[in-house]
């Protein structure tokens, strides 16, 4: 690549009345009739070429960023390495192997706002019917001021034509931060006092978000666009939240079931019945409790448990049967009344039906004070 520059004798940032006279004394200099030497067609086309792009705001600008990227030391080898066929051969391959990551560089042409990451407790109530969580933090907001460009005086970049970017045509669609004015597309002097030039100020913000039901512990919620400002038309960070939930003094969660421990009397367990279970929401059910019934026994309610979004659907409410005996039995009554919880605990439901009727025939009404119970 011909440096146009080196050609007029002028440099990057001279004027365009700079280059008009740098371009005549040029012609002037290398003309038969001045220098005594024969015409050189090469010089002189390559003096004429170079005023025609410098000359031109667009041409110039397209040419100062092609001229930025293939002049960068690193980059000096392939630009004399494409000169020859062989040379292009081997450039091709490396950016057919490389394609995905040099492309990916582009990304960098923007100032993506970070995201922001709290944790916060919900109530186990919450956690079960859903509802709304509000969360407070700080963030990054764009300078109002100065609209994240840090400084209060601005005009368009005339590296990138305010696009915040360069495209090099010579290396396909790789594009790359301007390094003039940073991926602003905005260029000027002096530094924003709200922002003390960095484009963002620290305020208070809070976010209400949305809990739905069945949320379990450790889950994460995603607030789009509510985390630091980008800058340079990069896009908003997230906000993420961790949600805690807090435990209950009755229920627990097993994977997507309601657990409650529930006491029934031993009348309940030996012949069976009703319960009532208040749920969480503050709704109460109707449980049926099968005869024979022990302790440490499950009894499940379909679609009383947490909701699960992957199914569709709610898990089981999961009774964990305690029973507890009348405190006045006797010795006697106590000692048959265990033999029944053994024989109903280890699946023998004749011998315990039999140790059931026997037990509420001989109790005289101690352990089911209605014997229709």
């Amino acid at each position: 690549m011909r440096d146009h520059y080196a050609i007029l004798g002028v440099g990057p940032k001279d004027s365009d009345d700079t280059i008009r006279a740098a371009y005549r004394r040029q012609l002037r200099q290398h003309h038969p009739d001045a220098s005594g030497q024969p015409v050189d067609s090469a010089r002189f086309a390559a003096i004429t070429e170079a005023y025609r792009v410098l000359s031109d705001p667009q041409r110039r600008r397209r040419y100062d960023a092609t001229r930025l990227f293939v002049m960068m030391p690193p980059l000096r080898r392939l630009a004399d390495l494409i000169q020859e066929p062989s040379g292009r051969a081997r450039v091709a391959g490396y950016l057919m192997r490389n394609a995905r990551a040099i492309f990916a560089a582009g990304a960098g042409a923007q100032l993506h706002g970070g995201d922001i990451v709290r944790r916060a407790s919900v109530s186990f109530v919450d956690s079960y019917k859903g509802g709304d969580l509000r969360v407070e933090y700080r963030r990054l907001a764009r300078c109002t001021a100065c609209n994240g460009a840090g400084r209060p005086h601005t005009e368009e970049c005339p590296l990138c034509g305010g696009k915040g970017q360069l495209l090099f045509p010579a290396v396909g669609l790789l594009k790359k931060r301007c390094p003039k004015c940073g991926g602003f597309g905005v260029v000027g002097e002096g530094r924003c006092r709200p922002c003390r030039g960095k484009g963002r100020v620290a305020e208070d913000a809070a976010v209400t978000l949305r809990l739905p039901a069945g949320i379990a512990n450790g889950a994460v919620l995603r607030a789009k666009d509510k985390g630091d400002a980008g800058l340079a038309n990069g896009r908003d960070g997230d906000l993420l939240v961790e949600v805690r939930v807090e435990g209950s003094l009755h229920f627990s969660r097993r994977d997507d079931d309601l657990v409650l421990e529930k006491p029934i009397p031993f009348c309940t367990a030996m012949k069976g019945g009703k319960v009532a279970v208040a749920l969480p929401t503050g709704d109460a059910v109707e449980v049926s409790i099968p005869p024979g019934s022990y302790p440490d026994r499950e009894i499940r309610v379909s679609d009383l448990g947490f909701y699960a979004e992957s199914r569709k659907k709610k898990g089981d409410l999961v009774l964990a049967l305690e029973v507890f005996l009348p405190e006045n039995l006797d010795a006697p009554a106590r000692r048959a009344a265990m033999t029944w919880l053994h024989a109903a605990r280890n699946g023998d439901p004749k011998t315990a039906a039999e140790l059931a009727a026997r037990l509420v025939a001989e109790s005289k009404g101690t352990i089911c004070a209605d014997p229709d119970a």
